[in-house]
C-alpha cells in the first residue's frame, strides 16, 4: 500500500556541471521512451501468454506482470501519483516475482527524481541484489553514484563506477561510465588514470558529439 511520505528530505540535487551522470547516460533510453515502453509492454504480454500456455508460472506471477504493465503505462503518461501507488502495491503484494523486483527500480527512480534520496538508495540497492531486468542495472548504478556524490562519498562513488564498468554491455552507457571514472579520478587526484581514459575515448572514431564534448571538457581540466 502507499506509504506515508517521509519527512527526511535533502536540498535540491547538486547537478554535476561537467557531466550530469544519470541524465546523460539515460538519454538514449529516454529518447526512445515510446519504443522501450512498447517493448516492455510487449514483453509483459508475451510473458503472460507464455505463462498461460506452458502452465509453469503461477497466477500470482501473471497478476504481477499485468499490474506492472499498468504501472508502466501510468508512468509513461507521467501520472506519478498513480504509478507510485501501483508500484508500491506490486512491491508489497508480489515480493519474490520479477515484477516485484522491477517495481523497486522504478520506485527508486521516482524517489530519486523527487529528491528523496534515502528512500531512493534503499529501493535501488535492493533492486541490484536481484537478477531481474539486468538492462536496468546500469541506470540504477548511475543514480546511486549521484547519490553518493551528493553525500560527498567520492570513494564509494568511484567503486560504483567500477562496478558499472564491469557489468555494462551497452556501448553508450559504458562510455558514460568511463567518462565519469575519468572525472572522478581527476577529482580524487589520480590525473594519470583520468588522462589514460580520456585519451582512449578520444581515439574512438564512432564517438558521439555529446561524449566528445564531455571528454574534451575533462581533457581541458587535465591540461589546464
Amino acid at each position: 500500500m502507499l506509504r506515508p511520505k517521509k519527512h527526511i528530505t535533502r536540498k535540491e540535487i547538486r547537478r554535476d556541471p561537467l557531466l550530469e551522470t544519470v541524465d546523460q547516460a539515460q538519454a538514449h533510453i529516454e529518447q526512445n521512451k515510446s519504443t522501450y515502453m512498447k517493448v516492455a509492454v510487449g514483453v509483459i504480454g508475451m510473458l503472460i501468454v507464455f505463462n498461460i500456455t506452458v502452465g509453469k508460472r503461477t497466477q500470482r506471477n501473471i497478476d504481477a506482470s499485468a499490474s506492472l504493465g499498468q504501472a508502466l503505462i501510468s508512468l509513461d503518461r507521467n501520472d506519478l501519483n498513480t504509478a507510485q501507488f501501483q508500484l508500491e502495491t506490486i512491491n508489497d503484494e508480489f515480493t519474490g516475482t520479477n515484477s516485484g523486483d522491477i517495481s523497486e527500480y522504478y520506485l527508486g527512480k521516482i524517489q530519486y527524481e523527487s529528491g528523496e534520496l534515502i528512500d531512493a538508495e534503499k529501493y535501488l540497492q535492493d533492486f541490484l541484489k536481484k537478477d531481474s531486468a539486468p538492462y536496468l542495472h546500469i541506470p540504477a548504478i548511475l543514480m546511486l553514484i549521484d547519490i553518493e556524490l551528493n553525500k560527498n562519498n567520492l570513494t564509494e562513488a568511484i567503486g560504483l563506477v567500477d562496478k558499472g564498468i564491469r557489468v555494462c554491455e551497452d556501448i553508450h552507457n559504458l562510455r558514460t561510465l568511463k567518462l565519469k571514472k575519468a572525472q572522478l579520478s581527476f577529482m580524487n587526484g589520480d590525473k594519470d588514470i583520468s588522462r589514460k581514459i580520456i585519451d582512449e575515448i578520444l581515439k574512438d572514431k564512432n564517438l558521439g558529439s555529446n561524449h566528445r564534448l564531455m571528454a574534451e571538457e575533462i581533457f581541458g581540466k587535465l591540461v589546464g
